[in-house]
């Protein structure tokens, strides 16, 4: 019994299957190595539209490879162990079938006398995030599907530690464009803080971005602001290094709010960091690009954009004309300030090829 392929397509799975049907032909025993290996094949399909023809399985083709499988298995006689059991589980969860799911679940704990440990829930959050990303559109639907897997942890006396936090908010963070779930991921954070667990770096940042987000969104964005500034004070409490994005992110959100005083701290903590002398070409062209968008945005007095653009050009950085160049001109004409427009378009001219 191997481990087949690391992904799996329609010819993948028919060259295991021929595998599995040659050793029926040779009479070698398939034991629970050989059935997880083809599970573990089963997890890797990729589900397509029914109505599209593409390399793949559907979703109810998919499900019946694994209960035929599972079926087979124990006509073969073979015991599933708490690894047939954990795939099975993984794979009825990415494909919305909690009643089976469930099913597997009270079978395992009956067979193998083992409980769902973290460890298993862990991997359903996870499986469930990438699936929802991929195969919803409705951003309740998937909220629910994984709110749904922590009250089953909860029921079953399964106790959350880091990983399982740190997940729920890597899987908020992408449905908090509209900032209507901020609430949520909130409630987690404090369960977390009760159990003197931390989110790590990468969470921190998610958190970070959300806040900045809801800068934007917000009628009173002081609430935003705070809770950001707060986020940043966490992650350099709990031991992180903030990054380059950590600071990008307060840096253009000030900017965007023409809080100048505030952004300038940031950005003057950036510079002594050494991050702008230290990155890649490529990385200080985006971030003065977008410093300038953001200070145009906040409506910034023409002062502050000659400055940060002569800055740039210090700095050997192409100022792209759709990104920041022409949103500044169009603004800055109808003010009047045809002295920085003239300026901006002699410095594009010379740094353009």
């Amino acid at each position: 019994g191997c481990n087949f392929f690391p992904s799996a397509s329609s010819q993948m799975l028919n060259y295991a299957t021929t595998i599995i049907k040659s050793m029926k032909d040779k009479n070698i025993k398939r034991n629970v190595f050989t059935y997880n290996s083809l599970i573990r094949v089963y997890t890797r399909l990729k589900v397509n539209d029914a109505s599209k023809e593409e390399d793949g399985v559907t979703k109810f083709q998919k499900r019946k490879m694994c209960d035929d499988c599972f079926l087979q298995m124990k006509a073969d006689r073979c015991v599933p162990n708490s690894i047939t059991y954990n795939l099975l589980i993984n794979i009825f969860q990415m494909l919305g079938d909690n009643v089976k799911k469930k099913e597997i679940l009270e079978e395992s704990r009956n067979v193998t006398g083992l409980q769902p440990g973290v460890a298993l829930y862990n991997s359903l959050l996870r499986q469930q995030g990438k699936y929802s990303y991929a195969e919803i559109e409705n951003n309740r639907v998937c909220i629910d599907n994984v709110t749904q897997l922590y009250y089953e942890m909860v029921q079953n006396d399964i106790l959350p530690n880091q990983l399982t936090y740190t997940t729920f908010v890597k899987f908020y963070y992408p449905y908090q464009l509209n900032s209507q779930y901020y609430g949520e991921v909130e409630q987690i954070i404090k369960d977390m803080e009760k159990k003197s667990l931390k989110l790590d770096l990468e969470s921190h940042i998610s958190m970070l971005k959300l806040c900045c987000l809801r800068v934007k969104q917000d009628k009173n964005p002081e609430t935003a602001f705070s809770e950001a500034e707060k986020i940043f004070s966490k992650i350099t409490d709990d031991g992180f290094q903030p990054t380059l994005d950590v600071y990008q992110e307060l840096i253009f959100a000030f900017a965007r709010s023409n809080r100048i005083d505030d952004m300038s701290v940031y950005l003057g903590d950036l510079m002594r960091e050494g991050f702008i002398g230290n990155e890649s070409k490529n990385t200080i062209n985006y971030f003065y690009n977008q410093l300038l968008k953001q200070l145009c945005l906040g409506r910034v007095e023409k002062d502050l954009i000659l400055r940060y653009a002569t800055e740039a050009y210090s700095h050997g950085c192409n100022l792209l004309f759709h990104v920041c160049i022409r949103r500044i001109l169009i603004q800055y004409l109808k003010r009047g300030d045809f002295d920085l427009v003239h300026f901006l378009l002699q410095k594009h001219v010379e740094h353009t090829d």
